[in-house]
């Protein structure tokens, strides 16, 4: 063999390790973008899933508001309501007063009030009387 021979036959070796570290280079290199792929994937889908969940959070709230709104117009109904109930009750204490105040007083300073009417008596009660 000569020297020339030698020196083809290394660097055939040498080539051939060389494409095996560039084969070994390209596999990793292939991994690691199926794995950037597959996390972006994954990322696409959690970002989906949290435009999701934000779709979803803003229709409860407007729900929420929704019936934040009713219950206040309820509310509003009931304090109105209130307000004519106390009026009323109101104006019958007012009566009352003012009936209390029509009324007689005798001299022991006690409150007279028209006698009540007895009913009329039936014919049994009358005979047996």
């Amino acid at each position: 063999m000569t020297l020339e021979t030698l020196v083809l036959f290394a660097g055939i070796i040498g080539l051939f390790v060389l494409l095996t570290r560039l084969s070994r280079l390209q596999m990793e290199v292939v991994q690691k973008i199926d794995f950037l792929n597959v996390f972006h994937r994954n990322l696409k889908m959690d970002t989906l899933d949290i435009l999701y969940s934000f779709k979803e959070m803003h229709k409860l709230m407007s729900a929420v508001l929704e019936r934040q709104a009713e219950i206040i117009d309820m509310v509003q109904q009931m304090e109105s309501q209130e307000e004519d109930i106390e009026k009323a009750f109101q104006a019958v204490f007012d009566g009352m007063e003012e009936e209390t105040r029509s009324r007689a007083h005798d001299s022991t300073g006690r409150v007279t009030s028209p006698k009540p009417e007895k009913p009329p008596e039936s014919k049994e009660q009358k005979e047996q009387n």
